[in-house]
């Protein structure tokens, strides 16, 4: 069987046989990975990247908890930890959030998630965020595989 594709140097259409190995560029074999977490920013310039859905909390994926650092703060309101903060959400999308529970397997499935939440904290430790949990649940992987994938993703990036 025969492939037909664009050789951009020579503009012509051009005839590859289907025994010939087909590999893709390697720009393209870096491109694909495991889905993982984006941190947004409002920096100038900064763009989302592609494949990328935002979640972040004015989105219907938003975590409607939200983080207080100091704990203080958390005696006065209902807000809580980041850690705090995600069990809720996972806890609220398989009790109450079975739609969005839904919706996220088939709209998220194979994306990267964007939030605001810091990847690593001031002190060099993972900081959960609920786009874990979506990343988790759209994709079928284990909290421990989206924690690796999100730290090979920050430190492929700050390198």
């Amino acid at each position: 069987m025969k492939e037909y594709y664009h050789d951009k140097a020579t503009g012509k259409i051009k005839v590859r046989e289907q025994n010939q190995e087909t590999q893709p560029p390697v720009a393209v074999q870096r491109l694909v990975s495991q889905p993982h977490r984006v941190k947004l920013s409002r920096k100038k310039g900064w763009k989302l990247p592609p494949n990328t859905v935002v979640v972040a909390r004015p989105t219907k994926w938003g975590n409607p908890w939200k983080v207080r650092k100091h704990k203080k703060l958390r005696d006065l309101r209902d807000d809580c930890s980041p850690r705090e903060a995600v069990e809720a959400y996972e806890q609220w999308l398989q009790s109450e959030g079975y739609g969005i529970l839904l919706g996220a397997k088939v709209a998220l499935r194979g994306k990267n998630l964007a939030c605001f939440c810091k990847v690593i904290d001031e002190h060099g430790n993972y900081v959960p965020c609920h786009a874990d949990i979506l990343l988790a649940l759209a994709n079928g992987m284990n909290h421990d595989e989206v924690r690796n994938e999100n730290l090979k993703a920050h430190k492929g990036r700050t390198e």
